[in-house]
């Protein structure tokens, strides 16, 4: 019914096709051209391919780590101390799980439509990229704020310095 040479594209359900009795129904979106799509709706029962279940699920914990990391990140500049590291080690963890996703196009559903990168897979790439970009500029600015608390202590223990100097000279002064 449709060309190997279509695009698919993963999609919510559509108000067009009615839902299986268990409410669970995927849709594959078959773009033609960029102007013309139509939907084929696939359900739990012809869909028993593990990789599509395993880039569902590497998609899920991207979205979830996702959300929480940024909601921990934007939430940072409120905390009077922060420790980087676990962050960033989520960020990294995160563009893991995103990237894991195109597992996608090793599974059957996909070799057996001929699957080729498009906007949604490109979307998927870039937010890789933002992700590991994310996780470098966090382990960043943790190096930053660790080189700034030991120039802190640095001056802070050269300045006591100073003072025990000035106060052992007065003594001395006061001594004679």
């Amino acid at each position: 019914d449709y060309d190997h040479d279509d695009y698919i594209f993963v999609g919510p359900s559509d108000d067009e096709f009615e839902t299986d009795m268990a409410g669970w129904d995927e849709l594959i979106t078959v773009v033609r051209s960029p102007k013309i799509c139509r939907s084929i709706k696939i359900t739990s029962s012809t869909l028993t391919d593990n990789l599509w279940h395993v880039s569902r699920t590497f998609l899920s914990l991207a979205i979830g780590f996702g959300f929480f990391l940024s909601f921990m990140l934007c939430s940072a500049a409120y905390w009077s101390t922060i420790n980087l590291k676990p962050v960033a080690l989520g960020l990294l963890m995160t563009y893991f799980f995103q990237s894991m996703t195109f597992f996608f196009f090793d599974s059957g559903i996909c070799r057996e439509h001929d699957c080729k990168m498009s906007s949604g897979a490109a979307s998927a790439v870039v937010a890789s990229i933002f992700w590991f970009a994310a996780a470098l500029g966090t382990i960043w600015m943790d190096v930053v704020y660790i080189q700034k608390n030991r120039r802190r202590e640095r001056r802070e223990r050269r300045r006591r310095r100073r003072e025990r100097r000035r106060k052992r000279r007065r003594e001395a002064r006061a001594a004679f």
